[in-house]
């Protein structure tokens, strides 16, 4: 019987990498402790030593694997794999110290997850460098300002998305919270709730410096609205996700107004300009034109009508940004303009 239960001993090793590999960690860190038991009893036998070695190899194992899943989480939220390792960390009575890890993972994953989108546009001149962020900010080409924004919005929303179904999780009755004491439950709620303002300036950070990375003051109008737009729309979208219309925006409004000021100084010049050239040069007639007749309906002026009929605008949902994860909140429809003849 000794020499049955040592062999099958030995043999939990590969059964004990098999549920690593299938990610039923609850089961492994049982068996794990199972086998750990047992081998007290035979450890006066020199293969039980051994063994008991690698089953110290395999918990630490284990509880690597899990970090590992629990920065998974932090880009793609899975409900199954997360209450997974929560009933995991739950066993092993680590789970206060992976929401504490939990905060390292979003704020790597943020800043990684950045990078690699801005690198994707920046220009060819520092593909084979390793850049500071910001430096890698300013090589991204004007012509492709607007995408690498969207995208880069779309990254840190998407972050953001991950996180709030983690917070929704934990207020669920799906959650391990009924196998929790009262303490480690409202650990880990007010933990979430204090990341919601860390996360929310981790993205802000990473934000800033692109909207200063370049002058706007080059940009067509429409497209230079369309900035304000999606930075706005980011504005609306940390008000939702921290829950409050207070929440510190300073990051973003203060590049804004800057760059704001600075576009329209140049733009009023130019038009200035423009104009003094057309009124020195041109001869002027009346032209006829219906009754009804305003100055909206010139293409020039259109952006200040009640009603917007932009070529391209953002989504028109306002709120509930992180209902569908499909749906960024970042992305443009593209629509058709018709325009009236306003031509007597």
């Amino acid at each position: 019987n000794t020499l049955k239960t040592i062999k099958i001993l030995h043999k939990t090793d590969e059964r004990l990498r098999e549920l690593i590999e299938k990610e039923d960690f609850h089961g492994a860190i049982q068996l794990c402790r199972d086998c750990q038991h047992a081998a007290v009893t035979f450890r006066q036998y020199n293969c039980i030593q051994d063994l008991n070695s690698k089953l110290k190899d395999t918990a630490v194992l284990i509880e690597e694997k899990l970090d590992e899943v629990l920065s998974v989480m932090c880009v793609n939220f899975d409900h199954t794999r997360y209450k997974k390792i929560t009933t995991a960390y739950l066993l092993l009575g680590k789970l206060q110290s992976a929401m504490d890890q939990l905060h390292m993972h979003f704020t790597s994953a943020i800043h990684s997850r950045t990078y690699e989108t801005v690198y994707r546009f920046a220009s060819n001149t520092c593909i084979d460098q390793k850049v500071k962020y910001e430096d890698l900010c300013r090589t991204v080409p004007l012509e492709l300002y607007i995408p690498c924004l969207t995208s880069l919005l779309t990254t840190l929303w998407s972050i953001m998305g991950s996180y709030q179904k983690m917070l929704n999780y934990h207020y669920s009755d799906e959650s391990c919270a009924d196998q929790l004491s009262q303490f480690d439950k409202n650990y880990v709620q007010q933990k979430l709730q204090l990341g919601l303002t860390r996360i929310w300036m981790d993205v802000q950070h990473k934000v800033h410096p692109y909207l200063l990375s370049q002058d706007l003051s080059q940009f067509q109008f429409d497209d230079f609205i369309k900035v304000l737009d999606v930075v706005n729309r980011l504005i609306q979208v940390g008000e939702e996700f921290c829950g409050t219309s207070s929440v510190q925006c300073a990051l973003l409004r203060d590049p804004l107004r800057a760059q704001s000021i600075q576009y329209f100084r140049s733009y009023h010049a130019a038009r200035c300009e423009e104009l003094c050239m057309f009124l020195n040069n041109e001869l002027w007639e009346l032209w006829p034109v219906k009754p009804t007749f305003t100055t909206f309906q010139l293409k020039e002026f259109q952006f200040m009508a009640t009603k917007k009929n932009a070529k391209i605008k953002l989504n028109e949902s306002l709120g509930g940004y992180f209902v569908d994860e499909n749906a960024s909140p970042f992305a443009f429809n593209q629509e058709e303009q018709q325009e009236e003849s306003f031509f007597g």
